[in-house]
């Protein structure tokens, strides 16, 4: 499962191969892979793959108000 740091800061983990979204790998200080995404659109795409439960509170509250779309 690939970790990902969405552009407001938060962290979420997901099923999502990072090659296929515009992002930027590298290790944490504790040697955890993790993937910046560098996109307004490459969020959109990982956020609209994952399920509402597993989403951060922002993000639901935002795809709830159908601001995040395909």
């Amino acid at each position: 499962m690939a970790r990902y740091l969405l552009r407001d800061g938060n962290k979420i983990s997901a099923s999502i191969d990072p090659r296929t979204l515009d992002a930027y790998s590298y290790k944490d200080k504790q040697g955890n892979v993790v993937n910046a995404l560098l996109s307004a659109r490459a969020e959109r795409q990982l956020l609209n793959a994952i399920p509402m439960p597993s989403l951060p509170i922002a993000a639901r509250m935002q795809r709830a108000m159908g601001r995040i779309s395909a």
